[in-house]
């Protein structure tokens, strides 16, 4: 962007080139300098729009302490554009930064759509290592001592790029918001229209953290999806403030959670917290928001551990394509984290005062259906098979106690006792020279039922960190597959309800041995309490 007005600026050792960018706050110029040779700098002049003076005016701050503090204060942080203040010999001051070529925005260039599953797209790698490169730069302004202060502009064109890392930039001066179809939208004191957070959408309204953990939602979305959350809406809407004040907060859920359909799995639930229309439901700052995505990063790591233990059991060969799906989506956490909780049912599965490595909750549903349960001189023994199949995971454990409590109550617990599905998850999972096979599964069963609940449960958690049991039953004998099919058909996520799901031709989702299975291993569960 060059501009034939001559800039008021005079130094021995810095020459101005041409200017490369306008913000709000100043002008930005590549530059030289002199005295070391070094052409790749960029130097911001103070030019501050009406809009940025009457910032200044409710700061309380004049134009040479705002372009210090943004200086100084921010010059130690790592995911941050360095930069340097300085006065000219006219007495004016001006900033130092390195200058940079290449922006996020040009990452992400004019593409259709940023999935991994369009050409040229960004792949989830991507997408989770710019993600947390932009967290850290706001957990850094959020967190570090002295700064805690907001981002308020989180915008592609605002995110340098160097060999691969993601900087925030343009600190305290932001620029002119440049968006398809709003190029001329002002970017007043609240942020990039596409990226502004509902609440800042209000009558001197200002950023915080929460904010900023919005902007950085709506700019995932944009990542996987080629256009940010509410863009479609903001842009055939005359009067964008209007949208968001009719957009309450029951109408706002249900529009964010119909979008986030288009977000991979792994990342929904993440997506999810970032943009939520309370702001007290949102992840606190950078730092919360930066581990939920280390988090994330665990759990695809995961998936790439199955994978290649899965490719040297030769799990996608021909004959095991139509299964290969189910093992996909089943496979995707590591189970191994998960303890028994220690205020679930007072099964003596281990010593009285032995205490749990960790704690989860379980989140049920009072179903007043299920069958009734009894005792067996049979079940004796149980106990201690459970433990020694449960890879000492205690929530495994007792599951896998009440499982065979039920599979027994059935006359059924045998070789043959796993299914399909759980012969399936066995088959990758089992050790090598084992001569396992899903058309041969006459194996021990226990290490087969353990391992489809620890893929259960890793699967169940809900919204606020618990665990759903009836899902964590259901997947353990269906997959998860299987049971979004009913929940979807259904239009429930309760069990009571999607168990019952039917295609338009009568046919149950779920047959009926496995209703009444589950429900009778829901009620040992419950049995117990």
């Amino acid at each position: 962007m060059e501009t034939q007005e001559k800039p008021n600026f005079k130094h021995k050792r810095y020459i101005l080139n041409k200017q490369v960018g306008q913000g709000a706050w100043g002008k930005v110029y590549s530059a030289e300098d002199t005295l070391v040779g070094d052409k790749n700098i960029a130097i911001k002049l103070l030019s501050p729009s009406e809009t940025a003076k009457a910032q200044m005016v409710h700061r309380d701050m004049g134009a040479y302490q705002a372009m210090k503090n943004e200086a100084i204060k921010l010059s130690s942080l790592k995911n941050v554009v360095s930069r340097q203040f300085e006065v000219d010999e006219n007495g004016n001051p001006f900033i130092i930064m390195p200058f940079y070529g290449k922006f996020l925005s040009d990452e992400l260039g004019e593409k259709e759509s940023c999935r991994r599953h369009f050409n040229n797209g960004l792949n989830l790698e991507e997408i989770l290592h710019f993600s947390k490169d932009i967290s850290k730069g706001l957990a850094e302004l959020h967190c570090t001592p002295g700064i805690e202060r907001a981002y308020g502009d989180l915008k592609p064109d605002n995110l340098a790029m160097e060999s691969g890392k993601v900087m925030l930039n343009d600190l305290g001066s932001a620029t002119t918001c440049v968006l398809e179809k709003r190029a001329n939208s002002p970017r007043d004191n609240i942020g990039c229209l596409y990226t502004r957070a509902p609440e800042c959408f209000n009558e001197n309204a200002h950023p915080d953290s929460r904010s900023d953990v919005w902007a950085m939602g709506s700019l995932m979305y944009r990542m996987f999806t080629g256009e940010y959350l509410f863009e479609k809406e903001l842009n055939n809407s005359e009067n964008p403030k209007s949208f968001i004040e009719k957009l309450d907060k029951k109408e706002g859920k249900k529009l964010i959670e119909k979008k986030l359909k288009n977000v991979p799995r792994k990342f929904r639930s993440l997506v999810k917290k970032c943009t939520d229309i309370n702001p007290n439901k949102r992840y606190s700052d950078g730092a919360e928001l930066l581990e939920g995505l280390n988090n994330v990063e665990e759990s695809l790591d995961s998936w790439k551990t199955f994978r290649n233990y899965a490719k040297k059991c030769a799990l996608w060969s021909l004959p095991l394509l139509g299964t290969a799906g189910i093992i996909h989506s089943a496979m995707t956490y590591e189970p191994k984290k998960l303890t028994m909780p220690n205020n679930t049912n007072p099964v003596l599965l281990y010593k009285i005062g032995e205490e749990p490595k960790g704690n989860i909750q379980f989140e049920f549903e009072r179903i007043v259906d299920l069958p009734e349960v009894y005792e067996s001189s049979a079940f004796q023994g149980l106990e201690k098979l459970a433990k020694q199949n449960s890879n000492n995971n205690r929530v495994v454990a007792y599951l896998l106690k009440t499982h065979a409590q039920t599979a027994l109550a059935g006359g059924t617990f045998s070789g043959s006792t796993p299914n399909e599905y759980q012969a399936n998850v066995y088959f990758v999972t089992a050790p090598k020279g084992m001569g396992v096979s899903p058309e041969n599964p006459k194996y021990n069963p226990w290490p087969a039922v353990g391992k489809s609940i620890e893929v259960a449960l890793g699967q169940s958690k809900t919204d606020d960190g618990k665990v759903d049991l009836e899902d964590v039953c259901a997947i353990a004998r269906l997959g998860a597959p299987k049971v979004m099919e009913a929940k979807r058909i259904s239009k429930s996520n309760d069990w009571g309800v999607y168990r019952n799901a039917k295609y338009s031709n009568g046919k149950e989702v779920i047959p009926k041995n496995e209703v009444r299975f589950i429900d009778k291993w829901l009620s040992y569960y419950h049995s117990d309490l």
